[in-house]
């Protein structure tokens, strides 16, 4: 029995030092983990609305930031798994008004030190050298003003950048100037334009939140839209955001007031998929962004007020998992890091970035060793 016990805890230690190795050190294994701060000074961190990863170097994190405190970096960046962070900010824009910023941050999946940041009514910027500066690409249907909700990128053709903006879709091609695609889309002045997403399955398929229209979707890369809402609620459609699945192509959506909603027919037909999700501290049916695993299908997140919820099976059923948070963190925004897509961060209103390990694939195993 003792050599038995032995070998399970043998086992035990193997996996989490192979699990070390393999992923960022900084990440908590098992349980969230507070990374390093943001900005030295004490007290509360800047508001973190987007956190995205280096493609193939783990260690590279960059974090988009909205000015909820007197620090005017918008965007941070790690090269050491989030122990540390510098300000990557050169030639953005430093006057944006208080509790604005970044709303979406991306880096392109063929090169890591090529990124793109929406800003709050001050348009697209560029970075070609990990953001050690950046360049503004605000041009053609994109005015100077306008603000960005989300940018997505072609999976197929990383040269194809697609924009939300207050007035719609617009897409970019090798770095050409922006071109409308709003045609199906309803009008901007009765539209309010939350989120976009590719489906990483096909890349020609689009879907765009909108509020109080609901989801619309393109099949042919954003030229002609056509809403696709059945089995939604049939009023109060706000649609916050999407997500879908690398793996699967499920696709979540958070409604305002309405929980999560799955469709696994790439949008034509929906069903209530937020079951286990608590609305206790929060109002009853909201919940943020959701996002799926690049490596397994049916492994996803959510949160909302009370925390973060995780579904193993698609988003059907949901469950908590807050074991290292305080109690005192407010999610707002989650993300997998992408060459190391173990490892989940969860970015939070002042108390800076948290990280989970899960083991590989995602999962939470316990080995069982067999005589």
């Amino acid at each position: 029995m003792n050599r038995l016990q032995n070998q399970i805890w043998l086992s035990l230690l193997l996996l989490i030092v192979l699990i070390s190795i393999t992923y960022p050190v900084s990440a908590g294994l098992f349980a969230w983990s507070r990374l390093g701060r943001l900005i030295p000074q004490s007290g509360f961190e800047p508001w973190v609305s987007v956190v995205t990863s280096h493609p193939t170097n783990p260690s590279i994190l960059y974090a988009g930031t909205l000015r909820s405190t007197d620090n005017t970096n918008l965007i941070f960046k790690s090269t050491d798994g989030g122990l540390s962070w510098q300000p990557a900010s050169d030639n953005l824009p430093s006057g944006l008004p208080q509790n604005t910023g970044v709303n979406d941050l991306v880096t392109v999946p063929t090169n890591g030190n090529q990124l793109y940041a929406g800003l709050y009514e001050a348009g697209i910027w560029a970075s070609t050298d990990g953001g050690q500066s950046w360049t503004n690409k605000t041009n053609g249907s994109i005015a100077g003003n306008d603000s960005v909700r989300a940018l997505a990128i072609d999976p197929a053709q990383p040269a194809t950048v697609y924009a939300l903006t207050s007035t719609g879709v617009h897409a970019s091609i090798h770095s050409a100037s922006w071109e409308s695609r709003n045609a199906g889309l309803p009008a901007a002045v009765a539209t309010i334009f939350n989120d976009l997403a590719a489906d990483p399955t096909d890349s020609e398929t689009l879907f765009v939140a909108a509020s109080p229209q609901g989801i619309y979707r393109s099949t042919n890369g954003g030229e002609s839209w056509q809403p696709v809402n059945g089995g939604l609620p049939v009023q109060d459609l706000n649609v916050r955001g999407i997500a879908a699945s690398p793996v699967s192509g499920r696709i979540l959506i958070s409604i305002a007031g309405q929980g999560v909603w799955r469709s696994d027919n790439q949008g034509d037909s929906w069903v209530r998929s937020d079951s286990g999700i608590t609305y206790n501290t929060t109002l009853q049916g909201n919940a943020g962004i959701p996002i799926f695993s690049s490596i397994d299908g049916d492994l996803a997140y959510v949160y909302n007020n009370d925390g973060v919820f995780t579904s193993s099976d698609g988003g059907q059923t949901w469950r908590p998992f807050n074991d290292g948070f305080t109690g005192a963190e407010t999610v707002t925004t989650m993300a997998f890091n992408s060459p190391a897509p173990a490892t989940v961060y969860a970015g939070t209103s002042i108390s800076g970035i948290w990280s989970l390990t899960a083991a590989p694939g995602g999962r939470f195993y316990v080995p069982v060793v067999i005589r």
